[in-house]
């Protein structure tokens, strides 16, 4: 393969014109750009947009929480501790209900319905439930 002085000196002039013709293609393109005019998005356009991308994120939050289970039968629940019957006996039910989550880790709805039932069978020891 050879490769004549000609071929070379094209080669040359070619490379120097290179800077100018990217120069001219970037300044008709800014050319182009300032004479169509900007124009900015309707505003009820807008507003769709933004609701669309609000309930995008806040169903994606909603998804990753945790979800609320409900709370179990009591008689799957695990016996009150002696303190927490002393501590309902005393009258002192907030406390009680305190104690026995701290004890068991139960939800506060579970602890609720716990010591409700322990205190409602207190106030009436007479009546048996399911009788």
């Amino acid at each position: 393969m050879s490769v004549t002085l000609a071929t070379l000196t094209s080669l040359a002039s070619l490379a120097s014109l290179a800077p100018l013709a990217s120069q001219a293609s970037l300044a008709s393109v800014s050319s182009l750009a300032s004479t169509v005019p900007a124009r900015a998005l309707p505003l009820p356009l807008v507003l769709v947009i933004l609701l669309t991308v609000t309930l995008v994120l806040v169903g994606l939050v909603l998804a990753f929480l945790p979800a609320r289970r409900k709370p179990r039968p009591i008689l799957e629940l695990p016996a009150p501790s002696p303190e927490v019957l002393d501590l309902l006996a005393r009258g002192q039910k907030i406390t009680a209900l305190q104690f026995y989550r701290r004890q068991t880790g139960v939800s506060r709805a579970e602890a609720r319905n716990v010591v409700d039932l322990i205190a409602i069978d207190r106030q009436a020891p007479d009546r048996h439930l399911g009788a």
